[in-house]
């Protein structure tokens, strides 16, 4: 069984997506779903990352500029190109 109501219990990526979302690195969308065919936008990753570093603790941030600024103030966007946007695919080379 897995805590978004998109996700079925027979999905390849259900044991990845509950222990994500367990450990509190993912939150899903406000209506409970996941989405787990979507593309992740570079905004959507940040966070997550930064979640998983464990840079939110004791942390409320708005979505998605408190991430950004906590992934800025990181190093974690050192490198990226100025011209890929928060909303833009995170492609396995910005990932990486």
């Amino acid at each position: 069984i897995c805590a978004f109501s998109d996700v079925a219990s027979t999905y390849w990526g259900v044991g990845y997506i509950n222990y994500c979302s367990n450990v509190g690195a993912i939150s899903g969308y406000p209506d409970g779903t996941f989405l787990p065919d979507k593309n992740v936008t570079v905004a959507e990753f940040e966070s997550m990352l930064v979640r998983a570093l464990g840079l939110t603790e004791g942390k409320t941030l708005s979505y998605p500029g408190g991430y950004i600024a906590i992934a800025d103030g990181n190093g974690i966007n050192d490198g990226v190109p100025g011209d890929v946007g928060n909303d833009s695919p995170a492609n396995r080379g910005l990932v990486a």
